[in-house]
């Protein structure tokens, strides 16, 4: 993700590796900010089914491959999510899985949007960390934490159709050519092209789910910095998403 500043130098954007999502068939299911997929048709791969997990459900995550240090890590970071939605995460290194991680830092940063990860054959990975590939320790916590919001079903904060950003294409398909090698649809299909889902907040400016944007690629010099941590609406949303059971008040004596 890059820098926000006035330089056109690639040393802007050296060692920086965009997040997004690898499964372009979500695009047929719903798009948009956190539009979930809680109300949607279908119409994509999952055969009817929304993205949304069962409430409550625990999500078996498998570690295809690393060292035991990265994936500590990545458990310890996508246990924040579970502080504030109704499911578990349980971390494997065999057997069943619902999400398969893979380390590999030349293919990026990305995950497969909710439920669709079912799709995948049992041998593929679902979701990449590019943990290894060289990024600073607050850009590689904060990846982890973005994509772990695709795997419950979170879309781009920047595509949801509350978004007021009004991007300078020209400039941000050129770089993205450029420096991440994304192809003209790759940066429609993860930036530019908003949502019609009607499940939906007001824009949060603040939200994990929301790409860090360099002033030269919004029309009116709209910039977002990188976000690290979940924001107040990204966990209202989530919690509405994957409740927690009420409390029963105790009777008095």
């Amino acid at each position: 993700m890059p820098r926000n500043d006035d330089s056109d130098s690639d040393s802007d954007f050296e060692g920086m590796t965009m997040c997004g999502t690898d499964d372009t068939s979500v695009s047929q299911v719903v798009t948009g900010g956190r539009s979930l997929g809680v109300e949607a048709s279908g119409k994509g791969a999952y055969k009817g089914r929304g993205l949304k997990w069962k409430v409550g459900q625990t999500i078996y995550v498998k570690f295809l491959e690393g060292p035991s240090s990265y994936q500590r890590k990545v458990a310890s970071i996508a246990k924040t999510w579970e502080d504030h939605a109704n499911i578990k995460f349980k971390f494997v290194t065999q057997g069943y899985s619902d999400i398969r991680i893979s380390f590999n830092s030349k293919k990026g940063w990305f995950s497969e949007i909710g439920t669709l990860a079912l799709n995948k054959s049992k041998n593929i990975a679902t979701m990449n960390l590019a943990v290894g590939a060289g990024e600073g320790a607050v850009f590689v916590n904060s990846c982890i934490l973005h994509e772990f919001g695709h795997a419950l079903g979170l879309l781009h904060e920047h595509q949801s159709p509350a978004s007021p950003i009004r991007w300078n294409e020209q400039k941000l398909i050129r770089d993205h050519a450029r420096v991440y090698g994304w192809t003209k649809q790759q940066v429609y299909s993860n930036i530019i092209r908003k949502g019609n889902s009607t499940n939906y907040t007001r824009f949060d400016p603040k939200s994990i789910m929301i790409y860090d944007i360099d002033k030269r690629w919004t029309k009116d010099g709209r910039s977002v910095p990188l976000i690290t941590k979940l924001s107040k609406m990204d966990k209202e949303f989530i919690e509405k998403m994957y409740p927690f059971p009420e409390e029963s008040e105790s009777e008095s004596d």
